[in-house]
């Protein structure tokens, strides 16, 4: 006896099984993974709006802050309640604030001697560095520390400036041909 098979309902019980498999995979990573996530940073002080993207090794919060945001107050909350959808993922805050060009200039001429306390690992020079060089600009400077990253916050009336800098000074990226 031969098996004769037709090929119309091959296809579409192929077509059908693909759409539920990856259909299925879409709706979990959104609503269990990616929502809950976005739920969590979405309502702490600061934060305009926020998109999470998972991928398989990192987790990147795209974030749109004002003045009033603590970045290291947004890592410690994403990478201990968020936990069980980060799983072992690195954590990467991207971070979009209002910035204007005295604060990016300042920034920019401010760099050389904070990455020379980072690559000397001399951490607490950089906030009496900053407010140094702030004191007389108009600038507030607020920088704080973790077991992984340099958060640094600038403001300038209205207008902020949020950098994250990894404390391996091998990821630091600082220079342009890195």
């Amino acid at each position: 006896m031969k098996l004769k098979l037709r090929l119309i309902p091959v296809i579409v019980t192929f077509a059908a099984s693909c759409i539920i498999l990856f259909g299925g995979w879409f709706v979990y990573n959104s609503m269990a993974m990616e929502n809950p996530l976005t739920q969590l940073l979405a309502n702490e002080a600061g934060v305009q709006s926020v998109k999470a993207d998972l991928s398989a090794g990192q987790v990147a919060f795209d974030l749109k802050v004002n003045k009033e945001a603590s970045l290291i107050d947004l890592m410690h909350k994403a990478t201990t309640e968020g936990n069980k959808q980060i799983g072992k993922r690195e954590v990467k805050l991207n971070v979009q604030s209002d910035s204007s060009d005295k604060l990016d200039k300042w920034w920019s001429e401010a760099l050389f001697g904070v990455a020379q306390a980072m690559e000397t690992k001399q951490y607490a020079h950089i906030p009496k560095l900053l407010n140094d060089r702030a004191a007389d600009q108009g600038i507030a400077v607020d920088a704080q520390i973790d077991d992984k990253y340099v958060y640094i916050r600038l403001t300038e009336g209205d207008h902020s400036k949020f950098e994250i800098l990894p404390r391996d000074p091998g990821k630091m990226g600082v220079w342009p041909n890195e």
